[in-house]
């Protein structure tokens, strides 16, 4: 996190270990800055699986498959209406894709 880069703030919670080096997490934003949660996430020492980018070089990530994508979805979305600018929000569960992984990872 630089100096004097812009402001961003990500509260996050545990939600459930899955397995010994991955975690499934809630992160809520305040903020909505390019990359936000790969970055916070990152910082903390904890990148996202299958984020190659953001974790650099760290060893003992969970490891994923060539042309597996990064686990970070978004359950929840609150915005204005763009029309009548009452809130708006959107779910999505969780795919069964992210749901695979979690369960590959607890064994």
């Amino acid at each position: 996190i630089k100096p004097e880069g812009r402001a961003a703030r990500t509260d996050w919670r545990l939600l459930e270990k899955a397995g010994p080096k991955a975690a499934l997490v809630r992160l809520d934003l305040h903020t909505g800055r390019t990359h936000q949660i790969r970055v916070h996430m990152a910082h903390l020492g904890h990148p996202l699986v299958g984020d190659t980018l953001y974790a650099g070089r760290r060893q003992g990530l969970v490891p994923v498959a060539p042309g597996e994508r990064f686990y970070l979805h978004a359950e929840q979305l609150e915005l204005a209406h763009p029309v009548t600018g009452k809130p708006l929000i959107l779910q999505a569960p969780l795919p069964a894709d992210f749901l695979a992984k979690v369960a590959s990872l607890q064994g």
